[in-house]
């Protein structure tokens, strides 16, 4: 639970906040444009998860990466940052015509994690025809 709360606190929290002190209501853009901050504060979280998984296991604190393992959490890492790239562009498209650099800074991110994506499914098929 912890890591769903710190992406809660530390991505919905302060922009929905910061917007209603400002303006004294919220929308749904402001729901809708803290959700790939929410999802990118709860990944780097999980991230940092994996070199302690030996230690958190010693003594027996209950993290995600001690509960499902690494291949689960390393899977839910890759999910969580293609939903990162995917709402960071459906946010661009929901606010009308961007300009394109808007459109060149969404597509860096969107790459890296395609690049992530064709790495990790290649070093699991490498892995397979060694074994």
């Amino acid at each position: 639970m912890g890591e769903i709360l710190i992406g809660f606190c530390y991505g919905w929290l302060p922009i929905a906040t910061g917007f209603y002190l400002f303006s004294g209501f919220l929308t749904l853009q402001v729901f809708l444009l803290s959700i790939p901050v929410g999802l990118s504060v709860f990944n780097v979280i999980l991230i940092n998860e994996f070199p302690d998984e030996e230690a958190d296991r010693a003594v027996a604190k209950r993290t995600l990466v001690v509960w499902f393992g690494k291949e689960k959490m390393g899977d839910l890492y890759l999910g969580v940052s293609i939903l990162v790239g995917l709402s960071f562009i459906k946010m661009i498209m929901m606010s009308g015509p961007a300009p394109p650099f808007l459109w060149i800074l969404s597509a860096l991110p969107v790459l890296l994690l395609l690049w992530n994506i064709l790495f990790n499914v290649a070093g699991e098929i490498s892995e397979c025809r060694e074994a």
